[in-house]
């Protein structure tokens, strides 16, 4: 069974990770990207995995500051991207008003994950054609996170890889983060949806 290849904060072999050139490679890869958003100090969406970058902390930041050591806006990353569906990771820890400007710019094609599952369930977020999920870190229990996303009406769980152990029904699964083919192969017979790899490139023949 085929499933989606998501390339983890881009195709990194490209790129820096989160930027934009590393996002625009991956269509040439994987059937989406995954990038982390966070906001900065005058309310912009930026691409960020950690709360700090080349000794600035995100939150305390401009964009016109951030930008000067890589960080790329959300806007910027969606009007370099072209129809590469992106998986908008939101950072469980970050000022919820960025999620007026996730919400308002993300296109029918992306969907809009946390680990803050608060976040997703918010009105602000349940846009009708606007795709959502629950990220699922180790540890957390799974069937849970399942039958949160079921009630309450979101289309993923994105669980660690290592958390599938068989095939899981009512709710696409998308998992992360896998490179190593094999464990693709393994996780492509219990059926989950999509794939999200450091290594894109590597998992295409497994996964189609």
């Amino acid at each position: 069974m085929a499933c989606r290849i998501g390339a983890h904060r881009g195709w990194t072999a490209e790129g820096p990770e989160n930027s934009t050139a590393a996002l625009v490679a991956a269509a040439a890869v994987a059937d989406f990207a995954e990038l982390d958003v966070r906001r900065s100090v005058d309310g912009v969406a930026v691409l960020s995995h950690d709360p700090e970058v080349a000794g600035l902390v995100v939150a305390e930041s401009t964009a016109a500051d951030l930008a000067l050591v890589g960080v790329a806006t959300l806007a910027e990353v969606l009007a370099s991207v072209g129809d590469l569906p992106l998986d908008i990771e939101v950072k469980p820890d970050v000022d919820p008003a960025v999620l007026d400007e996730v919400c308002r710019s993300a296109r029918p094609i992306d969907w809009v994950t946390s680990f803050n599952w608060a976040m997703v369930d918010t009105a602000r977020v349940r846009r009708p054609d606007l795709t959502t999920g629950l990220l699922v870190d180790e540890g957390w229990d799974l069937d849970r996170a399942v039958g949160a996303a079921i009630d309450r009406g979101h289309r993923y769980v994105l669980p660690h890889h290592s958390m599938v152990v068989g095939p899981i029904t009512g709710v696409d699964v998308a998992v992360w983060t896998v490179n190593d083919p094999s464990e693709a192969g393994r996780l492509v017979d219990y059926g989950v949806a999509a794939v999200i790899s450091d290594r894109p490139d590597l998992l295409r023949e497994v996964c189609r």
